[in-house]
Parts: C-alpha cells; sequence; structure tokens
C-alpha cells in the first residue's frame, strides 16, 4: 500500500462521477512511472451511472502502485468526495484534480522536485483554459521563469490573480485538513481555497502550463456560473471562517470582493445586464452586512485605480456612494472599464 512507502510525498485527489468521456485522459496524464513511491492518486467513486468507474478499474489493476480507491455508498457531490480523499492521505502534500481536466506531461515530477527541495506550504502553477479547438493560456506572471517565492513586491499581484479553484494548487495536507470542504454547495472552491492560500505560509509560484482546465459547454458550473444565491451563500462561508483579528482579514475581503466583481463583469459582457445589476445590489448590501468599511479595502482601492493620487480619490468617493441607482450603474460601468457616460448607462436604465 502506498501509505506504507516512506517517499510518498504527494497525494493527488480525483472525485469520479459521470465523466466517461474524459476520465482516461486525466487518469493517463497521472501516470509517471519514473516517480513511482513518490505519489499515489486517490479515486473516489461518487456513484455515478455511466461506466467511469470501468476506465477507473483499469489503472487501478495496471498501476496498483500508483492508484487506490475509496467509494461512496451513493452520491455525495464533489466537496464530500474531496473531504473523503483528504481522509485517507498520508503524505505531507495533496492536490486536487478535476476528472474532466488533465496535466501536462511531467508535471508530476516537477512538481515533486519543488516540494522536495523548498518545503512550501502552498504551491501553485500555471493553467490553461480548453475548449474543443482552442486554448486560453493564463500564466500567472509572464515575466518569471524560474521557481519564487511570493514576496511582499508580488503579494498584491498574487491577490488579483490568484483563482480560488481548488486544482492547480499543492497545499500541506494538515491545512487542507482544517478546512475541510462544505457539502451540498455550489461553488464550494469559493468557500473555503482563500482560506487554504492565505492561511499557508511559504508561497511558491511554479512557472509554465501545467494544469489543463477543460471548459464544457452546459456543465452545471457554467450554466449556474453568477448565480446570487448559491454565490453568497459561498461568500457567507468564507466569512465566516474569519477571525476579526486575523492578519490576512482584509486579504481575504478582497478576495471575496475580487471574485464579485468577476461574476458581475461576466454577465454584463455575456449582455446578462439585469443580472449584472441584481449581483452588484445584493453584493453591496451583503458587504455592508458582513464587511463593514469595505469599500475602504487598501487592496480594492488599488485594485479599481490607474494608481495615481486623483483616480484614488475618484475610487474612494465611487465606493463611500454606493447604495444609489445612479451610483451603483456608475460602479458597474468603471468596473468594466467603460467611460462614465450617459449613454453607456442608458441600456442599463431601461433594463429594469
Amino acid at each position: 500500500m502506498n501509505a506504507t512507502l516512506p517517499n510518498l510525498t504527494l497525494s493527488i485527489v480525483v472525485p469520479i462521477y459521470n465523466v466517461e468521456a474524459y476520465l482516461d485522459q486525466c487518469l493517463h496524464t497521472l501516470v509517471e512511472i519514473s516517480a513511482i513511491g513518490r505519489y499515489e492518486v486517490i479515486l473516489v467513486d461518487d456513484c455515478g451511472q455511466d461506466s467511469s468507474m470501468v476506465i477507473a478499474e483499469n489503472y487501478l489493476h495496471s498501476y496498483p502502485n500508483i492508484f487506490k480507491l475509496v467509494k461512496h455508498d451513493k452520491n455525495q457531490g464533489i466537496a464530500a468526495s474531496r473531504n473523503t480523499g483528504l481522509t485517507e492521505v498520508v503524505s505531507p502534500y495533496v492536490m486536487f484534480i478535476d476528472s474532466d481536466d488533465w496535466l501536462s506531461k511531467h508535471a508530476i515530477p516537477e512538481l515533486l522536485d519543488v516540494l522536495t527541495r523548498q518545503s512550501p506550504e502552498f504551491l501553485f502553477f500555471d493553467f490553461t483554459r480548453e475548449w474543443e479547438n482552442r486554448r486560453e493560456d493564463m500564466p500567472f506572471a509572464p515575466s518569471i521563469n524560474k521557481v519564487c517565492a511570493i514576496t511582499e513586491e508580488l503579494y498584491f499581484s498574487f491577490l488579483q490573480n490568484i483563482p480560488v479553484t481548488s486544482w492547480g494548487k499543492v497545499f500541506r495536507t494538515e491545512i487542507a485538513r482544517s478546512l475541510p470542504f462544505t457539502k451540498g454547495i455550489i461553488f464550494e472552491d469559493v468557500a473555503i481555497i482563500p482560506s487554504m492560500i492565505l492561511r499557508s505560509d511559504n508561497k511558491l509560484y511554479l512557472p509554465g502550463i501545467r494544469y489543463h482546465y477543460r471548459q464544457r459547454e452546459g456543465s452545471i458550473m457554467a450554466e449556474r456560473r453568477g448565480e446570487a444565491e448559491s454565490l453568497f451563500n459561498a461568500y457567507q462561508i468564507l466569512s465566516s471562517n474569519q477571525d476579526d483579528d486575523s492578519h490576512y482579514k482584509k486579504d481575504i475581503q478582497f478576495v471575496l470582493i475580487k471574485d464579485w466583481l468577476i461574476n458581475i463583469r461576466v454577465a454584463y459582457r455575456e449582455n446578462k445586464h439585469q443580472k449584472a445589476i441584481d449581483l452588484l445590489d445584493k453584493g453591496i448590501k451583503f458587504l455592508n452586512q458582513h464587511h463593514t468599511g469595505w469599500h475602504r479595502n487598501e487592496h480594492l482601492i488599488k485594485h479599481l485605480s490607474s494608481g495615481k493620487p486623483l483616480s484614488k480619490v475618484k475610487v474612494k468617493i465611487l465606493l463611500s456612494s454606493l447604495g444609489t441607482r445612479a451610483f451603483n450603474i456608475l460602479f458597474l460601468l468603471h468596473i468594466n472599464y467603460l467611460p462614465f457616460t450617459f449613454s453607456n448607462a442608458r441600456p442599463l436604465i431601461n433594463a429594469m
């Protein structure tokens, strides 16, 4: 059994539910013969209805020193599956992979090398968004070409650009276990991953595309992206995990707000103007209730301004004035990088 191996460094948790069309590609990229004994892959059967487990069983039979299987007795969802996988982890590090995604060639030994040599608490790397006929690379810092620590100089850029997903990251196992995923919710990543990241010291960035994030039309997340009730439920869980005296409280607050702004932007740019306005209005009410003084968050002001003193003053005035329809629409235009003109505001007003 893998747990008895003294050099086991990394456990990869893969929840499996109705992914027969994609699972073979995912698991194939998790076979790294040169690294056997240094990592394991924990497959979690979440009781789907297709032939995914036939594919999984083939890998278990062919590579018993890499793969092991944990079975649920009924479908419990991806959050519960990740938690189940975590209970089986004996390695010092854990990584989550969605079963319709895949890793680049040699990603595993490259990760193991960094983990072994530098012992970070948190390691992240670049990913690409994969459609059927195209891809979009999402590098964190294109100018960086070697492993680097997230220093004070990089910290704001880190907060701005780190995605709040469970994948594309390696965590210290004890930190991941201290913050279990909330079962039965949508956006379970948003509810917990920012806390995992920011509670980790010694954060390292490994440049280079190593994770391939499949874009599936009609997927649950694509259909429910930006759904207000589920989104603010996740934000409530994230907010409740923070201590008032936490030194990273303002950082968590900013990451939450940034995610909210991204969902508003996506709705607006998909011409779902009413949805964008609803997300904006409900978000302001949520933040006023749960994050007193959020509009003074220094990261947020820097994020929304050009960095020049006058720009910061304008952003501060706009943020402090939110709550009325006119200023809310001006803010919506601002976060979409549009000029404050009546002609831009008109379609939003007409949409009400």
